[in-house]
C-alpha cells in the first residue's frame, strides 16, 4: 500500500469511526490530508523528472524535456489543432482544449513521454518519447522500444526534433537498457525520416501497416532501426 492509499484509508477510518460532531472537528485535518494526497498525485511526474535529471541531462541550449502538465493544455491545443501536425504522426487534430487536456491525462502521462519545452518562451512545442513493445505500433522484442515525436509547425526546420530525439535515444540506451530502437514514418513525410537518419537510424527496407493508428492505418509506413553500439 503506497502513501496515497494509506492516506485515503486513514481518512475513511476517521470518517466512519467518529460521530458527526467529531467529524466536524476533524474536518480541517481531513481537508489537509486530502490536499496532501492531491499534491503527491500531481507531483508524481515532477518527482520522476527529478530522478531522470539526476541520472542524465535532459536539456540542450535551446530545449528541455519534462513530463506533460495539465497547465500545458491550452498550448497543446494551439499547436495540435493544426491539421498539418497530427495526420503526419497518425492522429487527428485536436478539436478543443478539453480534448488536449484529456490527451495529457490519458496518453501523455506515461513515463516514456515528454513535452519538448522551448526555453526562450517556456512553451511546450511538441512531444517526444518511446513506446514499449506491448504498446508499439510495430512487432518488436521485449527489450526493444519504438520512438516517436512531433514538433509544432512554427518550429520546423530548426533541428529541434533531432535534438529532442537524441536525448530520448541516450535515455533509452543508457538508462532503460534497450538494445534496439525502432521508428516508422509515412513516405509522404520524408522530413520525419531525415530526423531519424540524422540520429543514426537505418532504413530496414521494410514497410508495414499500423492498424492501431487513428489516422492513416491503411497507409504503409517505412520502418527504420537503431542498434545500440
Amino acid at each position: 500500500m503506497n502513501f496515497i492509499d494509506k492516506t485515503l484509508k486513514f481518512k475513511t477510518e476517521w470518517l466512519h469511526g467518529y460521530s458527526c460532531n467529531r467529524n466536524r472537528c476533524l474536518l480541517p485535518l481531513i481537508t489537509f490530508l486530502s490536499s496532501l494526497s492531491q499534491i503527491f498525485c500531481k507531483s508524481r511526474n515532477y518527482l520522476y523528472l527529478c530522478i531522470v535529471k539526476r541520472k542524465m541531462k535532459m536539456e540542450t541550449e535551446r530545449i528541455s524535456l519534462r513530463p506533460w502538465q495539465d497547465s500545458d493544455a491550452e498550448t497543446l491545443f494551439k499547436y495540435a489543432s493544426d491539421p498539418e501536425i497530427g495526420p503526419r504522426a497518425g492522429w487527428s487534430p485536436h478539436k478543443s482544449v478539453e480534448e488536449s487536456l484529456d490527451i495529457i491525462r490519458t496518453v501523455f502521462c506515461s513515463e516514456g513521454m515528454w513535452a519538448v519545452i522551448w526555453k526562450e518562451s517556456g512553451e511546450a512545442i511538441g512531444c517526444v518519447g518511446y513506446l514499449l513493445a506491448s504498446s508499439s505500433n510495430l512487432k518488436i522484442a521485449e527489450d526493444h522500444a519504438e520512438v516517436g515525436y512531433w514538433i509544432a509547425r512554427p518550429y520546423w526546420g530548426k533541428g529541434i526534433c533531432t535534438e529532442a530525439l537524441q536525448m530520448v535515444i541516450d535515455y533509452c540506451f543508457n538508462e532503460k537498457g534497450f538494445t534496439v530502437l525502432w521508428g516508422d514514418y509515412y513516405p509522404s513525410n520524408p522530413a520525419s525520416g531525415r530526423v531519424m537518419e540524422k540520429c543514426g537510424f537505418v532504413d530496414t527496407g521494410k514497410e508495414t501497416l499500423c492498424p492501431n493508428l487513428e489516422v492513416g492505418s491503411d497507409c504503409p509506413v517505412k520502418v527504420v532501426k537503431l542498434i545500440k553500439k
